[in-house]
């Protein structure tokens, strides 16, 4: 991870201001997954390591979003899966 916010910050300015050819941003890719995989970061030795950690934030989050009165699908008035109905102010 880059700590160097500053710095950071100008590259992705950089980045953004001109738009890519396909075969320049597939060369960034995979400089970027080739030094990945030299650290060690990828591939995961465990893919599944950390996934009930983001279950309970997901159901977590899906519970606050209950209490909050919208309905599951974000439309006003259309009922949600558990058949309530969302605010239509």
């Amino acid at each position: 991870m880059v700590t160097r916010s500053r710095v950071w910050r100008r590259i992705d300015l950089q980045l953004r201001a001109r738009r890519l050819s396909y075969a320049k941003a597939r060369a960034i890719f995979n400089s970027l997954y080739r030094e990945a995989r030299a650290l060690g970061i990828l591939p995961a030795r465990d893919p599944l390591e950390g996934l009930e950690v983001d279950i309970r934030l997901a159901k977590a989050l899906n519970q606050l979003g209950a209490k909050g009165g919208r309905s599951n699908s974000g439309r006003k008035g259309e009922a949600a899966a558990d058949g309530r109905r969302s605010a239509s102010w």
